[in-house]
């Protein structure tokens, strides 16, 4: 009996060490999840800050990918006028030599080459367009008005604003 009242002592003892050490860990725990409750609401907070910076991302991409389809369509687009062009170029040149078709189209391209040029220099390509008029220049023609105090179209004499000014891409 005495024996089995030492074990059953032994046994108490142990028993209270564990229940010091649990309740040792679980006040461990309890304060390592208070600090974790004071991380949450700043956690919460960048991820809510990434979730809309994600979101704008994506919003940009859309937009940068549709403008990549709207340039790729404009570029196969050009693509096919020059093969047809090409091609329309190829035939006349098989019908005629030095003839007065070949001539027609030679004075021809020349004066489709002058429209892209800039109507006040003549010597650059087209790259901005006034939008109140629809006048086309080349930037540097333009930029002259826009630091003017007068901002008039050189052709017609429109005011216009530097918001006004576009560019274009032919």
């Amino acid at each position: 009996m005495n024996f089995q009242l030492r074990g059953w002592s032994e046994r108490l003892r142990r028993l209270s060490e564990d229940g010091m050490q649990q309740s040792i860990s679980l006040g461990n725990y309890q304060k390592k999840l208070s600090g974790m409750h004071g991380e949450a609401p700043k956690l919460r907070q960048s991820m809510d800050v990434l979730q809309a910076k994600a979101g704008s991302n994506r919003l940009e991409i859309a937009e940068l990918l549709i403008e990549l389809e709207n340039e790729r369509f404009g570029k196969k687009r050009l693509e096919d006028d020059l093969d047809l062009m090409s091609s329309k170029a190829n035939s006349l040149r098989e019908k005629t030599d030095n003839s007065a078709v070949l001539q027609k189209l030679l004075h021809e391209a020349k004066e489709y080459r002058g429209i892209l040029k800039c109507g006040i220099c003549h010597d650059r390509q087209k790259e901005v367009v006034i939008a109140k008029c629809y006048h086309l220049f080349c930037s540097q023609c333009i930029q002259k008005p826009l630091g003017s105090r007068q901002k008039r179209c050189p052709s017609c004499g429109l005011s216009f604003g530097v918001n006004d000014v576009k560019p274009i891409y032919i």
